[in-house]
């Protein structure tokens, strides 16, 4: 059967990082919220909340249409976002209408640990502008947004993992989870 791998949650889990490794193990093609998010700011503006948050949709709307673009034949892929519920539904119903199973890596981690990520990541890397238009800089309002998140709904297979030690990425159990879905 066709698959469909979602790398998903908290912020500063290390998402995209761990999407690469797969894309890497097993060849299939990546798509990130990210990289569509960076294209469109190009083009749109972003410097409020409400901006960024357009351009988050609007990157979303982009990873519905490569995955129906994609679909048709049959090709396996990775999809990589902080996924939210309603963009988590169209996915399985897509998934159910094209034949796929869908595999949702959820990551999470203690806010505190995941904050100390974020904010070094703000400080330290080279990140686009447009991930810094919406700064979740208080601990108080980045632990609201990550506890929101995993309010709600989860589809398809979920493999929730703890990604406070980024060692996950290695993890041979994790691993062997993913390559068992993939062969059933």
């Amino acid at each position: 059967m066709r698959k469909v791998i979602l790398v998903n949650g908290d912020l500063a889990t290390g998402k995209s990082h761990f999407a690469a490794i797969l894309q890497k193990k097993y060849g299939f093609p990546l798509y990130t919220k990210d990289e569509f998010k960076e294209k469109f700011a190009v083009v749109f503006p972003y410097a409020t909340y409400e901006e960024s948050h357009f351009l988050s949709n609007l990157a979303m709307d982009g990873l519905v249409e490569r995955f129906k673009e994609i679909a048709p034949s049959g090709g396996n892929l990775i999809l990589e976002a902080n996924f939210r519920e309603n963009y988590l539904k169209i996915f399985d119903e897509l998934a159910k209408e094209y034949g796929y199973e869908m595999l949702d890596i959820n990551l999470v981690g203690s806010p505190e640990i995941l904050f100390g990520r974020y904010m070094n990541r703000i400080v330290n890397e080279n990140r686009h502008p447009v991930h810094l238009a919406n700064r979740l800089d208080n601990i108080e309002k980045f632990k609201e947004y990550t506890l929101k998140r995993r309010d709600e709904k989860l589809y398809g297979k979920v493999i929730t993992v703890n990604a406070d030690d980024l060692s996950y990425q290695k993890d041979e159990k994790l691993l062997n989870q993913i390559e068992e879905f993939l062969n059933s």
